[in-house]
């Protein structure tokens, strides 16, 4: 419960997205180790059309950054500053379901680079592409900095940090 309270009464922190996949990469590691799911603490970051980080500690998810206030991602816009999004949202013409479709599936790098394929990303930063380059270590640094955002549920103290999802296979961001 603790890891739901926000700054506003009745708006509160959701547990939602890639909990699947990161769980799958858990109890994976949990046995390729010779241990319970409920014995091992790991933080699993999925890094694909869209990023989150999930907390797994005593056999359950204890904590997630989910794609809606973490790091942006191919596709998603992720964590932006709020008084921005409260203006744009009332510029002329927006609508919520315009606002959804913009930080869903407009955001990320598809909004700074024109594609959502971290690939394509990565052939330009190897063309010379500057500025490719710097959003792409930008959205790598955000993977950390949340990674380091939910250690303290277990003052630091986790077996390991896993990668999973496409971008998990990129030499550069790994």
């Amino acid at each position: 419960p603790i890891n739901k309270i926000t700054g506003l009464p009745g708006m509160r922190r959701k547990g939602m997205g890639h909990n699947l996949n990161t769980r799958a990469a858990a109890l994976r590691y949990a046995r390729e180790n010779g241990k319970a799911y409920a014995d091992v603490t790991v933080i699993v970051a999925h890094l694909g059309g869209g990023i989150s980080v999930k907390l797994h500690h005593n056999g359950r998810i204890e904590d997630c950054v989910n794609d809606e206030e973490g790091p942006f991602s191919p596709e998603r816009a992720g964590g932006l500053p709020m008084y921005d999004v409260i203006h744009r949202s009332f510029e002329e013409g927006q609508s919520d379901k315009s606002m959804m479709k913009l930080v869903k599936n407009q955001g990320g790098l598809m909004a700074h680079l024109g594609t959502t394929d971290s690939r394509k990303a990565e052939e330009m930063i190897a063309g010379g592409d500057e500025h490719a380059r710097l959003v792409y270590d930008a959205m790598a640094l955000n993977v950390c900095k949340n990674i380091g955002k939910i250690a303290p549920g277990v003052c630091g103290k986790v077996d390991a940090i896993l990668l999973t999802g496409g971008i998990a296979y990129s030499k550069y961001v790994t």
